[in-house]
Protein backbone atom coordinates (compact mmCIF):
# COMPACT_ATOMS: atom_id res chain seq x y z
CA UNK A 1 0.00 0.00 0.00
CA UNK A 2 0.95 3.30 -0.88
CA UNK A 3 0.53 6.40 0.74
CA UNK A 4 1.50 9.99 0.59
CA UNK A 5 2.46 12.93 2.40
CA UNK A 6 4.00 16.39 2.32
CA UNK A 7 7.58 14.77 2.37
CA UNK A 8 7.27 12.46 -0.31
CA UNK A 9 6.03 8.99 -1.53
CA UNK A 10 5.87 6.11 1.16
CA UNK A 11 5.09 2.67 1.44
CA UNK A 12 3.07 0.95 4.54
CA UNK A 13 4.60 -2.16 5.64
CA UNK A 14 2.43 -2.44 8.46
CA UNK A 15 2.05 -1.14 12.55
CA UNK A 16 3.04 -1.66 15.50
CA UNK A 17 1.09 -0.98 18.70
CA UNK A 18 3.07 2.52 20.95
CA UNK A 19 2.37 3.84 24.33
CA UNK A 20 -0.09 6.21 22.41
CA UNK A 21 -2.31 3.37 19.48
CA UNK A 22 -1.22 1.74 16.97
CA UNK A 23 2.05 3.62 14.69
CA UNK A 24 2.36 3.03 11.24
CA UNK A 25 5.70 1.76 10.07
CA UNK A 26 6.72 2.72 6.48
CA UNK A 27 9.21 3.09 3.88
CA UNK A 28 10.55 5.64 1.59
CA UNK A 29 11.25 3.91 -2.14
CA UNK A 30 14.18 6.11 -3.01
CA UNK A 31 16.10 4.47 0.26
CA UNK A 32 14.72 1.32 1.81
CA UNK A 33 15.03 2.78 5.25
CA UNK A 34 12.20 1.82 7.81
CA UNK A 35 10.34 4.50 9.98
CA UNK A 36 7.48 4.63 12.12
CA UNK A 37 5.69 7.33 13.05
CA UNK A 38 4.12 8.36 16.20
CA UNK A 39 2.61 10.80 17.60
CA UNK A 40 5.24 13.74 17.91
CA UNK A 41 8.11 12.16 15.06
CA UNK A 42 9.12 10.06 12.54
CA UNK A 43 11.68 7.52 14.10
CA UNK A 44 14.29 5.38 12.20
CA UNK A 45 14.20 1.37 12.84
CA UNK A 46 16.99 0.66 11.48
CA UNK A 47 15.44 -2.01 9.13
CA UNK A 48 16.20 -1.33 5.93
CA UNK A 49 14.23 -3.09 2.62
CA UNK A 50 16.37 -4.76 0.01
CA UNK A 51 16.00 -4.40 -3.12
CA UNK A 52 14.96 -8.33 -3.76
CA UNK A 53 12.35 -7.08 -1.16
CA UNK A 54 13.50 -9.03 1.89
CA UNK A 55 14.50 -6.73 4.78
CA UNK A 56 17.69 -6.61 6.71
CA UNK A 57 17.87 -5.88 10.39
CA UNK A 58 20.20 -3.75 12.33
CA UNK A 59 22.35 -6.63 13.41
CA UNK A 60 22.34 -8.20 10.05
CA UNK A 61 19.43 -10.83 10.26
CA UNK A 62 17.55 -10.91 7.74
CA UNK A 63 13.29 -10.71 6.99
CA UNK A 64 11.82 -12.28 4.42
CA UNK A 65 7.78 -10.78 4.48
CA UNK A 66 6.33 -8.21 6.19
CA UNK A 67 4.65 -9.73 9.27
CA UNK A 68 8.46 -10.80 10.49
CA UNK A 69 10.12 -7.28 10.10
CA UNK A 70 7.07 -5.93 11.99
CA UNK A 71 7.07 -8.48 14.62
CA UNK A 72 10.79 -7.61 14.99
CA UNK A 73 10.16 -4.07 15.38
CA UNK A 74 7.49 -4.27 17.60
CA UNK A 75 9.44 -6.58 19.96
CA UNK A 76 12.52 -3.77 19.66
CA UNK A 77 9.89 -1.18 20.69
CA UNK A 78 8.47 -3.22 23.83
CA UNK A 79 12.51 -3.27 24.57
CA UNK A 80 13.25 0.44 24.55
CA UNK A 81 15.27 0.66 21.64
CA UNK A 82 13.36 3.77 20.35
CA UNK A 83 13.14 6.05 23.07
Amino acid sequence: MTTYSASGDRTTVGYISGKNGQYEVFYRPHSGDLYFQNSARTIATRFRKQSDRHYMGPDGSAYYNDQSVIAAIQNRYRSGQYD
